[in-house]
């Protein structure tokens, strides 16, 4: 008993222990294993990895990182050297300012090439592409003030390291550049030589005098400001909007402060500038008081951009062009140019203190900023300055906002009547919203695509379809254009042994400058003739037509390259050869591919792209500008086995009638046969390949009525008599 006691003791401990080893297995046990999760679980864990992996888009466009500056001493004028350092963050294009416009550029390179630099309040900027890293190189000049041109201002643009290399042709010199700390300064060979880091700032300033004389650099002095301003006045209806570029030069002392006033009725828009530090407007009596905050003490150039609005009652009035004025100026100097903005027409009606100048005359900073041509310019020399101008506004009359510059349509007929088409057109859009087409009787819409992207079809309560539009890209030149497709489908009626079907092409709401359409018909039919308004071109020319794009399906098949559609090999070979037979007829195809067509539709979907069959004979017609209207061509046909039994039957009416007369069963008179024989050749004329049946039956007719009499058939009983009983 004791010893069954034992083992069931050492069996417990046993199973302890194991359950202790494995009721936890190690990780590496479970590197091979997987793991089964619902689908909605593993796509919330997907979606919860893929949080936060997205970059967020840089606070800033570009950083200007370090810059560079070499000034040198060149007679009365500083010659400077920039260079900057600028990393481009943001993707596309982008707008980096450089200098005041009031400093006069050299030479400016971005990347080892000519940059393109433009103005743009009052600032010049660099147009440049990113992301990347953009090396400039700037020269320009600076005109020295002071009594002995010894002190020089310009604004900087705000970089994180500056550091500036002066040197100055002369010896034993007190040099100040603020704000900055001198790192070094050195004499050699008759020079100074000064190294400073700059502080970031909007501007420095350099000034030196000679060791022992005067602090002239100190001395207290009134600064003396002279203004030119710029003004251009866009004339709206209603509005008058300006903007005013206005270019101070300070000289003898710095000032901090600048002033402008303008009338009470003026409404200031914004004002910008490389040293501008804030702006407000004070009301007084009469007059509104622009004060304009410099960034520091500024002396030299200082350029500001002020933009300003003046409203009227009505749309036609005399109204008088805003004046601004700078005050506390020794000289102010001042051009300005009108323009029309709208359907207005603006003519001086009174001019004082100014003086009418061809618009030629005016500054080139005028004529760029204005897309609209300028009517009148004016130049004055001061103040008051009184311009009234009467503006009538015209009424507005409508605008082609939309054209298609091709329309290009595929056609196929099918024994059943039925015709299918696919109408590509090459449409400009500037602010039409959809396009209206009226398709032919009995015809439904099948497909529409837009851009190569499928749209859904629309009906107003006139019946017609509408298909949205998308808005046209700006180039050089206008508008691009983009393509339109839609395959419509036409009962037409079953095709009978012979008679006249008539095919229109959709009508649009806007202009359409030229029309190919190209007409696919069964092989059976035999095509007497087309009528109606279109110009026939002939079964699949192979040359450009003058002007226009490359004639038959030569033309579909560059557009099919491009990505609408695809041509079978074998319509290849007939588009290099015209006149190689036509291929089998494909009526139970062309059957199929119309009721998986019709089958397909459904309401409220997009839909799919549908290719036309181009089987069968093949016409092509054109028309040039269609501007509304019903544009179509009409299809003359006799079916093939129709037309093989009237040639059966003309060979036969010539073959008995020929010989009958031949052989004078029969007594016609002359004029009989004459008429006959005349009815026939109009016939053989009106109906082709009419004439060899007809020629081949007189033959025929010839032959038998000279061969038949002369074989052994027997003896003849009696005379032969005719009809009217004459022997």
């Amino acid at each position: 008993m004791k010893d069954k006691m034992l083992w069931i003791l050492v069996l417990l401990l046993f199973g302890w222990m194991q359950e202790a080893s494995w009721g936890s297995p190690p990780e590496s046990s479970l590197a091979g294993g997987s793991v089964t999760l619902p689908w909605n679980d593993f796509q919330k864990i997907l979606s919860e990895s893929r949080k936060g992996k997205g970059m967020e888009p840089p606070p800033r466009e570009f950083v200007l990182s370090k810059s560079v500056y070499h000034a040198r001493l060149r007679g009365n004028g500083l010659r400077v050297s920039a260079r900057y350092n600028v990393r481009l963050l943001k993707k596309g294009w982008i707008e980096v300012p450089l200098l005041s416009t009031g400093i006069p550029l050299t030479e400016v390179i971005a990347n080892g090439e000519e940059a393109a630099v433009y103005e743009k309040d009052g600032t010049h900027h660099v147009l440049v592409k990113g992301p990347g890293t953009l090396d400039v190189r700037a020269s320009f000049l600076l005109s020295g003030t002071g009594a002995a041109s010894n002190r020089f201002t310009f604004p900087l643009p705000r970089s994180s390291v500056s550091t500036l290399f002066l040197d100055i042709p002369q010896r034993n010199l007190k040099v100040d550049i603020s704000p900055s700390v001198i790192l070094e300064e050195r004499e050699e060979g008759g020079k100074t030589g000064i190294t400073a880091s700059l502080s970031p700032a909007e501007q420095v300033t350099i000034a030196w005098v000679a060791q022992g004389s005067a602090p002239s650099i100190a001395r207290k002095k009134t600064p003396k400001l002279y203004s030119d301003v710029s003004t251009l006045v866009s004339v709206g209806e209603g509005v008058m909007r300006c903007t005013s570029f206005v270019d101070f030069s300070i000289i003898q002392a710095g000032v901090s402060e600048l002033l402008m006033t303008l009338p009470e009725n003026v409404e200031v828009q914004e004002v910008t500038g490389g040293q501008l530090q804030d702006w407000h407007v004070i009301d007084k009596s009469h007059l509104k008081t622009l004060l304009v905050r410099l960034a520091g003490t500024v002396e030299g150039q200082a350029s500001l951009v002020v933009k300003y609005e003046k409203s009227y009652k009505e749309a036609s009035a005399v109204a008088t062009v805003p004046e601004l004025v700078t005050q506390g100026v020794q000289r102010e100097r001042g051009f300005i140019g009108v323009s029309a903005r709208t359907n207005v027409e603006v003519n001086q009606q009174q001019v004082s203190g100014a003086t009418p100048v061809d618009v030629r005359e005016l500054p080139s900073r005028l004529l760029s900023a204005e897309r609209y041509p300028i009517l009148k310019g004016y130049k004055y020399i001061k103040h008051p300055v009184t311009i009234a101008l009467d503006i009538k506004r015209h009424e507005d009359l409508p605008v082609l906002t939309a054209c298609i510059d091709e329309a290009n349509l595929i056609s196929l007929i099918t024994d059943e009547g039925q015709q299918i088409t696919k109408a590509l057109y090459r449409v400009r859009n500037n602010l039409k919203q959809f396009v209206k087409f009226k398709l032919p009787p009995n015809s439904e819409i099948l497909s529409a695509f837009v851009s190569d992207q499928p749209v859904k079809p629309a009906k107003d309560q006139e019946g017609h379809v509408l298909i949205p539009l998308e808005r046209s890209q700006g180039q050089d030149q206008g508008l691009s254009s983009f393509p339109l497709e839609i395959v419509y489908l036409s009962r037409l009626g079953k095709l009978g042994p012979f008679g006249s079907k008539k095919s229109m092409a959709p009508e649009a709401d806007i202009p359409v400058t030229q029309l190919y359409w190209t007409l696919f018909l069964p092989d059976e039919l035999y095509i007497m003739g087309f009528g109606g308004n279109l110009k026939t071109m002939g079964p699949l020319p192979q040359q450009r037509l003058p002007g226009g794009p490359v004639s038959g399906l030569e033309s579909e098949k560059k557009k099919d390259e491009a990505g609408y559609g695809g041509l079978r090999d074998e319509d290849k070979v007939r588009s290099q050869a015209p006149n190689a037979p036509p291929p089998p007829p494909q009526v139970a195809k062309e059957r199929e591919f119309i009721e998986d067509l019709q089958s397909s539709k459904t309401k409220g979907v997009l839909p799919v792209r549908i290719e036309i069959p181009q089987k069968g004979r093949e016409q092509r017609f054109t028309k040039l500008l269609l501007m509304g209207g019903n544009h179509f061509f009409t299809t003359n046909y006799v079916s093939t086995r129709f037309y093989k039994l009237l040639q059966f039957l003309l060979f036969l009416l010539a073959l008995i009638g020929g010989y009958r007369v031949i052989s004078r069963r029969i007594a016609v008179p002359t004029s009989a046969i004459a008429m006959t024989v005349i009815a026939l050749i109009l016939l053989a004329v009106t109906l082709p390949r009419t004439l060899g049946a007809i020629v081949w039956g007189s033959i025929l007719a010839f032959i038998l009525a000279f061969v038949l009499p002369r074989l052994p058939l027997g003896k003849r009983s009696g005379p032969l008599r005719n009809e009217r009983g004459f022997s």
